[in-house]
Order: structure tokens, then sequence, then C-alpha cells
């Protein structure tokens, strides 16, 4: 498969266990005092419910309460529900459509719908509020109708805390396996989005951090990865630029540029141990640094569904972008050609 028909920009590995020595990407993991703080420095940590009983994760099945206590149960989701929505007024920077909507679909994870409600028989432990009948609420789904596969490659995604703790276990390496879990379920939504065959420029990069190597190297080669494809895209799409916005590196000069479709944001995922990082960079700003959105740590066993869910947003989300572009471009080269093959144009 050619990168430019995939979703994910990387390299091939003859030897899994090889950790992306040149090509690899390293962001240094934010430490939090406080493991509350969720948008200190422009970075979040961002968890999923929290339980009471650790066996209602697992099973999830409700434990048996009173009618108060599942009344106060359900008004306290009702009130962390509310303080979710609000903590984005509270976002600072110039934050991209497209990084709010991730935000806020990954903060939301167990309070809101992400699966289709025919998918419950395969998903029994999932707490009930995460399917729904309704096509509009739902994130993550099969694009092609391919339920059983879709399925799959999502159970195992979601069981993938497992594997990892098992290499900790025998003292084994685990980026290896997060990688190949990750990538496998990208390769899912590449085929079952149809975009296998399509030539478009990668908007998501996975890497692994190599032991030993130095922290702001890998960190310059992750941006630099990012601005070569961010400048692949204004490219692409640029019908306007004055020979001040090609020279300059204010980014204040790229107002001067106009382009045929809006610029995407671009996504990295940086496995460094157990923990998997994500990182954005604005394609309309030339030379920006890239910003950390979130982390999640595979390692904790308390949330392997939640971390597994985090991936499957972010993926689907750049899965239905690729579509959405594939549609837009389609129209766009047929639009040109019946012109051209107009006699009265």
């Amino acid at each position: 498969m050619a990168n430019d028909t995939t979703l994910v920009e990387g390299p091939e590995y003859e030897d899994d266990d090889d950790q992306m020595a040149n090509d690899t990407t390293l962001v240094e993991d934010p430490e939090y005092e406080d493991d509350d703080d969720q948008m200190a420095n422009g970075t979040t940590l961002v968890e999923g419910p929290e339980y009471e009983d650790d066996d209602q994760e697992s099973s999830g099945k409700a434990p048996d309460l009173s009618h108060a206590e599942k009344n106060e149960l359900l008004l306290n989701m009702a009130r962390e529900y509310h303080t979710r929505q609000e903590s984005f007024t509270q976002i600072q920077g110039d934050w991209s459509e497209s990084e709010i909507a991730l935000l806020q679909k990954l903060n939301m994870r167990g309070f809101e719908p992400l699966l289709p409600e025919h998918w419950m028989m395969d998903f029994n432990t999932i707490p009930e509020p995460l399917f729904t009948e309704k096509d509009q609420e739902v994130l993550i789904n099969s694009a092609s109708g391919r339920d059983f596969r879709a399925t799959k490659a999502l159970a195992s995604l979601l069981s993938l805390g497992v594997r990892v703790r098992e290499k900790i276990d025998t003292s084994l390496p685990p980026e290896g396996t997060i990688r190949r879990e990750i990538e496998s379920y990208i390769k899912w939504s590449e085929i079952d989005g149809r975009l296998t065959t399509d030539h478009h420029v990668p908007v998501l990069t996975v890497a692994t951090t190599k032991p030993g190597q130095d922290i702001q190297e890998v960190v310059d080669i992750v941006t630099a990865k990012l601005h070569a494809l961010a400048r692949r895209y204004r490219d692409k799409w640029r019908i306007h630029s004055t020979v001040e916005a090609s020279r300059s590196k204010d980014p204040a000069d790229t107002v001067k540029d106009e382009y045929a479709h809006d610029l995407p944001t671009l996504y990295g995922m940086v496995i460094s141990h157990t923990v998997v990082t994500f990182v954005s960079h604005t394609t309309a700003v030339p030379y920006m640094p890239v910003r950390s959105i979130a982390l999640f740590d595979f390692g904790d066993d308390e949330h392997d569904v939640w971390n597994g869910f985090a991936v499957a947003i972010l993926v689907v989300m750049v899965r239905n972008y690729l579509m959405g572009l594939h549609k837009f471009e389609s129209g766009t080269k047929g639009a040109g050609e019946t012109k051209k093959s107009d006699p009265d144009a």
C-alpha cells in the first residue's frame, strides 16, 4: 500500500521490534501534580468515567442499587456531564474546529453515545448509554456496512491494554504491540472507507520511541514530518499566493494565501512505553510547533476500554474526513471534466 493511499504515513519494518529509529517521533509526556489538571499549558489528560466499583467497568453491569442510590448515581453523572461540557468554554488559544471536536469526543467518552445499537450484542460489557439507534449520534461505525469486520477490529483494540500489561509482566517492550494494534485498526478504517485506492495526502502518522533516543531530536523529526505534510496540502490546494507569503516564515503572512479547500489539522499518535500521546499541527500556519492534545496509558488496567475508544475516535474521525475529502475532490474533478467537454462552456 503506497504512502499516498493510506491514512498513516510511515516506513515499513522487517523487524516488528524495530522502534522506528530515524523516522520516529516522540513528544515528552506531560507531568501532572494533580490528575484532575486536564488543560494545563495547552496539554490535556483525558480520562474515562470513574467507577466506585472496579468490577463495573469490566462487567458492564450496574450493581444492585436502591431507588435513592440510583437517583444519586444519575444525578452525579449528570453533574459530571455538564462539568465536562462546560470545560470547553475554558479552552484558551487558537484551537482548530477539528481539534475542539476531537477533544470534545475524547472528553465525553462514557457520557454520550458512540456505537450503533445493533452492536450491543457484540459488546455486552459496554454500558448501554454508549449505544444509540440514532445514526446521527453514532461516531464509531462501519461506513461500508461490514459490521462483522468493524466489531472485530474494535474488540481487538479495546483489549489492547491486557496484551500491553502481559508484555510488561514478562519484561518485554510494549511499544511494538501497541503500534501493531493501532496500525491494524487504521488499516481496517482505510478498507472500510474505501480509501486504499485514492491518492490522499496523509493526515495521521503513528510513531514509536526508541530507547536512548534524544527527546529533542525526535521532537524535531515529528515537527518536520508534519510541516512537510502541511506543505503538501498548501501546495495542493493553493489557488493564489503572493511572493511574500511563499518566502516569509512569519505565520501572519499566510493570510495572503487562498485555497480551494479548507486546510486540515494533522495528527500524530506517539507511542512511548505504555503511553500513547495525541499531537496535532495546524496546516494553515507554517512552521508552528506540534501541540500535545491528550495522553492515554495502556498500562492502566482501569481504563482499557476508554483508552481503546480514544484511539478509535481519532482514527474514525480521520477516516470520515478523508471520505468527505474524496467526495469533494471527485465532485471537483467531475465538474472540471464536464466543463472541458461542453463546447458551449
